[in-house]
């Protein structure tokens, strides 16, 4: 489906959210449990646009989604658990619009839908909502450059009662730390956590998760530890980790494969290998010609030129 295409269905379906109840028919408002799971739904298609096209012109689509499970929690006639899955659906939308804000290079936009996620987040009372906002916490530091930002935020994530019982989560947890020290430069901290990321990860149960955490594995791990291993000056071991990211990430995820070309071009760069780099961003900027809505890979790309021609 055509991008502008299904943003006007992501659009009606929002909209008409509980007027196609028989409750709603009846003039009766009463919001429940099929009417959250076709908002989640629609949520999860604009996921999958994100992962194929880029995200950066979803964001309004994102806060409908929010603006809808709000507007259905504040008119009445839903259960207190209908309510808290809806609140936790609106959570879910604004971290959802931050991240494609961030794709689009829109950081105040994307605080505010930080900000936004995690006070619905508290107020649904789901573990894994309150994970998807300090998750998105942490990624706006990251993008930032807030380093001690992006350590306060992982440390914060950490303490999440969905990492405490969750495998996959506590890997995610014990990534993000290891990325805010490598980039505060403790070598030491970095490597700790980077170690129990993967010792953890092994250990994954097969439980039922939200959608939004299918963007987490075996792939995305690797790309975070290879980027760090760069920034900690071991640019060799960086492109083995670009490697296995390549090796291990999943069919349909083509910004993340883009991205990870980059990450593997720019250790290739680091080593002095011009020649193998410049392949490897051919590939990238190949597979960034489907990639419309991500600002983000361009962007990376235009720097990669850049530095390719300051190493001339």
């Amino acid at each position: 489906m055509h991008r502008r295409a299904f943003l006007t269905c992501a659009t009606a379906a929002t909209t008409a959210l509980v007027t196609t109840t028989p409750a709603a028919a009846a003039g009766r408002w009463r919001t429940g449990t099929t009417d959250v799971q076709r908002l989640r739904e629609t949520l999860h298609q604009l996921t999958r646009t994100d992962q194929t096209q880029g995200g950066m012109t979803l964001e309004r689509a994102a806060e409908a989604i929010s603006h809808t499970a709000t507007a259905a929690v504040n008119a009445g006639g839903c259960s207190d658990r209908t309510g808290r899955a809806l609140y936790a659906v609106a959570a879910d939308a604004e971290a959802a619009s931050a991240w494609y804000a961030l794709d689009g290079h829109r950081t105040t936009s994307a605080a505010q839908h930080i900000d936004a996620a995690t006070r619905l987040a508290a107020l649904s009372r789901d573990p894994y909502a309150l994970l998807h906002a300090w998750n998105s916490q942490v990624h706006y530091a990251l993008t930032t450059g807030r380093r001690a930002d992006a350590m306060a935020a992982a440390e914060k994530l950490s303490s999440l009662h969905a990492v405490r019982r969750d495998p996959l989560c506590r890997s995610l947890a014990h990534a993000r730390i290891g990325t805010a020290a490598a980039l505060l430069t403790d070598r030491r901290r970095a490597e700790a956590a980077f170690d129990r990321a993967h010792e953890t990860l092994t250990a994954t149960q097969s439980i039922p998760r939200p959608r939004w955490l299918g963007f987490y594995g075996t792939a995305d791990l690797y790309s975070l530890h290879g980027k760090a291993l760069r920034v900690l000056g071991r640019p060799q071991h960086a492109e083995a980790h670009a490697h296995a990211a390549l090796s291990a990430v999943r069919a349909g995820y083509t910004r993340d494969r883009a991205l990870y070309r980059v990450h593997l071009a720019e250790a290739q760069l680091a080593q002095g290998e011009r020649d193998a780099a410049a392949d490897t961003i051919r590939q990238a900027t190949e597979l960034a010609a489907d990639l419309p809505g991500s600002a983000r890979v361009h962007t990376a790309l235009h720097r990669l030129a850049q530095t390719m021609e300051a190493t001339r």
